[in-house]
């Protein structure tokens, strides 16, 4: 991610910067939070965190009940802005549809921010998944099927920036947490254009992503498919799911 420099820095308003810090601290395990638990989650003093707050309520996207305050659905608009800035994908939730149609499993659309993947559109398979995600979730890009993707075609100097001076959490007993490890795998996801992993974010989830090109042909997103390990082996995965991915990330990168 571009990151500004000095004389751009001159002009950052940190007001703005909190009040976007407030917005995400609302999460699905704390929807609604009093004033002083706002401030410490987001590290400020009760009175900046009053003053962003009420802001946040008079623009209508917060709004205060019974000494807690939460979010309004207004808030969707911020993240619709993006999606419909997305141009042609905006039809990308009509293919990933069929693809789940096809294959009886979820599938995701996914864009690289920093060490980690951004979801940007997903079709949910009717089975019940352990790992709830959704459009805006983020996972660790090293330790993910589509972020593997993604960080394979990075320039090199960029992807090496992402390694230095860093240690992997192991999330499971399968997640690979070795500079060279990580290096190999994503040599080889280069290699072959697809990427594999077998219940190294979550025990029980393997999937399966491929890269989407825009018509420079820099991959600009990734396409992947998540199911249970107890009803899906890798092998099967690849053989029947590998195909129908590459022909949807086609399309998608037809459309990008």
């Amino acid at each position: 991610m571009r990151t500004l420099n000095e004389d751009s820095r001159r002009d950052f308003v940190q007001s703005f910067a909190r009040g976007l810090e407030v917005i995400r601290a609302f999460r699905s395990d704390r929807p609604a939070m009093t004033l002083s638990e706002v401030a410490d989650a987001v590290g400020i003093t009760r009175a900046a965190a009053r003053r962003l707050l009420l802001t946040l309520v008079e623009e209508g996207y917060a709004c205060l009940e019974g000494g807690r305050f939460q979010l309004t659905p207004r808030v969707l608009d911020l993240g619709y802005s993006y999606l419909a800035g997305l141009g042609p994908w905006s039809g990308a939730q009509a293919i990933l549809t069929e693809v789940t149609h096809k294959l009886g499993e979820s599938c995701s659309l996914s864009v690289l921010e920093g060490d980690e993947v951004v979801y940007v559109a997903r079709v949910t398979a009717s089975r019940m998944m352990t790992l709830n995600l959704r459009v805006g979730s983020r996972l660790p890009a090293f330790h993910t099927s589509t972020g593997r993707v993604m960080l394979a075609y990075l320039p090199a100097s960029d992807a090496e920036a992402l390694f230095r001076g860093r240690t992997f959490e192991r999330l499971t007993p399968h997640t690979v947490t070795s500079h060279e490890g990580l290096r190999d795998i994503l040599r080889q996801t280069r290699r072959q254009g697809w990427c594999l992993c077998d219940q190294e974010l979550e025990v029980g989830l393997i999937s399966l992503a491929v890269p989407i090109h825009d018509r420079t042909g820099a991959v600009v997103a990734a396409l992947n498919l998540s199911a249970e390990a107890s009803r899906m082996t890798v092998k099967t995965l690849v053989e029947s799911a590998l195909p129908v991915l590459q022909r949807a990330a086609e399309t998608l990168s037809r459309l990008s």
